[in-house]
């Protein structure tokens, strides 16, 4: 599995709009070959309510596909009006550990 931890830097406009862009990206994620979920992230010790995501895909080449989609470039460019800078991504392969 694939785990793609991605942070957002959003206006306050952007901040309040996340919240129904992540259904609006849920639905279309639901319909790639691959995804296995889309987790919002916030930070334990609050402060100001970020815009963080985890995305889950079974693998990397999947994951690659879904970025080369005409959906992801619908996706990405609802944000950009809010944008404050790029965003921030790390990719992680997840290997289970036997107990």
């Amino acid at each position: 599995m694939i785990l793609v931890c991605i942070e957002y830097f959003l206006n306050e406009e952007g901040r309040s709009y996340f919240s129904d862009w992540l259904k609006y990206l849920a639905g279309k994620l639901e319909k790639q070959q691959g995804f296995q979920g889309l987790r919002r992230l916030k930070e334990v010790t609050g402060g100001v309510e970020g815009c963080s995501l985890l995305l889950e895909f079974d693998s990397h080449m999947l994951l690659e596909q879904w970025l080369a989609s005409e959906e992801y470039a619908e996706a990405a460019a609802l944000l950009e009006v809010y944008t404050l800078k790029p965003f921030s991504s790390s990719l992680y392969h997840v290997e289970r550990v036997e107990v």
